[in-house]
């Protein structure tokens, strides 16, 4: 049996954890870029939560209304995007709020029906959720 130095021994295991290094650093980016690729693809499908809507940065909700409001012209974007309306920001504007920075009415109404159906659709679970509390629990 062949005697194997340390230094030998010690640059093997640095070739191992180096290339287990750049595997784990691969298979990160790839699930972050699949993560991605999910998330837009929901975004186009209309499946977003409202936390997701939430957490969209100013650049995502221009595109977030852009895709569903075609109508919306680049002013309006502009206008968006210049009063810097994240997805939180999104998600609490008023109806008042949004006669202050929308000119045009339709385009008004199409973004407070968009917010207002998010409103609905994410508080059906809520709803379900304590009416099974009561029928099961009594609270």
């Amino acid at each position: 049996m062949r005697k194997v130095s340390r230094k030998v021994l010690a640059k093997r295991e640095k070739r191992k954890q180096e290339k287990r290094n750049k595997r784990d650093k691969r298979e990160r980016r790839e699930k972050r870029e699949k993560r991605k690729q999910e998330k837009r693809e929901k975004r186009e499908r209309g499946e977003m939560s409202r936390e997701e809507v939430r957490q969209l940065s100013v650049e995502e909700v221009q595109e977030f209304l852009k895709e569903r409001i075609p109508s919306l012209d680049e002013e309006t974007l502009e206008t968006f995007r210049s009063e810097k309306i994240n997805g939180s920001a999104l998600l609490d504007l008023t109806s008042e709020d949004l006669r202050e920075i929308m000119k045009r009415m339709g385009e008004r109404k199409a973004v407070e029906r968009l917010l207002n159906n998010f409103e609905v659709s994410t508080s059906i679970p809520n709803t379900a959720v304590s009416l099974m509390c009561t029928c099961i629990c009594g609270i």
